[in-house]
């Protein structure tokens, strides 16, 4: 789910773990412009956590 909404340059599902229950939260919209998303989208296939 997290590679495909970043394939559509979509922010990823956030998670909340309320113990008996969860919660996932998709945004449907993106802050940075293109050519933000384009450049991040180089390291694609590197290690790298989401922080990094």
């Amino acid at each position: 789910m997290s590679d495909a909404m970043r394939r559509l340059n979509l922010e990823p599902p956030r998670f909340q773990d309320r113990r008996a229950s969860f919660l996932v939260t998709f945004r449907s919209h993106t802050l940075m412009g293109p050519e933000a998303v384009a450049w991040l989208n180089r390291f694609a296939d590197r290690p790298l956590t989401d922080r990094q």
